[in-house]
């Protein structure tokens, strides 16, 4: 399984980036509110879309943004 995420905004309070999950397309819209220390899917990716249970796996996959300082792209596979 793996994400894709491309940064689309970074400021004080939050940061946007769009995404796919074994897509080729980043079609999703992910966003960290740097207040809450969250991240909220704002518009599921096609993968992603109607199945709360695969949002809710990528906002916990996502945390691999985090921890890599928000870069402006990134690829994350798990296995």
């Amino acid at each position: 399984m793996w994400w894709d995420y491309l940064k689309l905004e970074d400021s004080e309070e939050r940061v946007v980036y769009i995404y796919g999950r074994e897509a080729i397309g980043l079609d999703g819209e992910i966003v960290y509110d740097r207040k809450k220390r969250r991240w909220s899917v704002t518009i599921p990716c096609k993968k992603d879309a109607g199945n709360p249970n695969n949002i809710a796996e990528t906002e916990r996959k996502s945390w691999q943004v985090v921890k890599a300082g928000f870069p402006p792209s990134l690829h994350v596979a798990i296995w």
